[in-house]
């Protein structure tokens, strides 16, 4: 099973990653600049959360059709269009890469704590 994200920390990402603000992807703008990356929001809403695709739109003010529609069309591109699903891992990398340092602190503190009771 994947790590599941919040819809927040997937917003933040994707407008990161396409260098966006996240109040214009939430704007009602329909400049070509900012339809990938809804679209890759919503795509990465599916996979990576357990909400239902009323909440993934709403989160940026879309209707649901909107969202399903999205993830669909990110589905069936990331087949042909090589630069999209390379764009795709960067993205998930990016995901994952945010909770890498908490998982090694931890770790690094479980150690720590085990070798206090072993000395």
């Amino acid at each position: 099973m994947k790590t599941q994200f919040e819809l927040d920390r997937i917003l933040n990402t994707v407008c990161c990653f396409y260098n966006i603000k996240k109040e214009d992807i939430i704007s009602k703008n329909r400049h070509e600049e900012l339809i990938k990356p809804r679209q890759v929001y919503f795509y990465f809403g599916f996979i990576f959360t357990n909400y239902k695709s009323h909440v993934i739109a709403d989160f940026i003010n879309r209707h649901k059709a909107t969202a399903i529609y999205a993830r669909d069309k990110i589905e069936n591109q990331k087949q042909i269009y090589k630069d999209l699903q390379s764009d795709l891992n960067s993205i998930e990398k990016m995901l994952y890469s945010t909770i890498i340092p908490m998982d090694v602190n931890l770790l690094e503190m479980t150690i720590n704590y085990t070798k206090s009771f072993i000395s």
